[in-house]
């Protein structure tokens, strides 16, 4: 379910910010940002039980930022059409990215 709400912050965040700054790379950075703090608020609080930290929020930024880079390099290197990319993202990201935000940023 958190999943769901950080993927509908950030595609709300994306639309709203993309039309006013005209560069979508620079509009789904900022909304990737407000959806992995979503996401990290509402995991700390709600999953995980802890008190949220802007130090593990780093970490979570950082752990759900390389997963994304890491899966668009692979688009890359096998020459997958945007699309594909995205859809492998979204099949395997929401179990890699609990099991490393588990083990890196909610460690304890």
């Amino acid at each position: 379910l958190i999943g769901v709400l950080n993927t509908l912050v950030h595609f709300i965040l994306f639309i709203s910010i993309v039309d006013t700054i005209n560069s979508q790379a620079l509009a789904n950075g900022l909304a990737f940002i407000g959806g992995v703090l979503c996401s990290y608020v509402l995991n700390a609080i709600f999953t995980f039980k802890e008190k949220p930290t802007i130090f593990a929020l780093f970490k979570m930024i950082a752990t759900s930022g390389s997963l994304s880079v890491i899966f668009g390099g692979i688009g890359d290197y096998l020459c997958l059409t945007p699309i594909v990319t995205f859809l492998i993202y979204v099949i395997f990201n929401p179990v890699l990215n609990f099991y490393l935000t588990k083990k890196i940023v909610f460690n304890k």
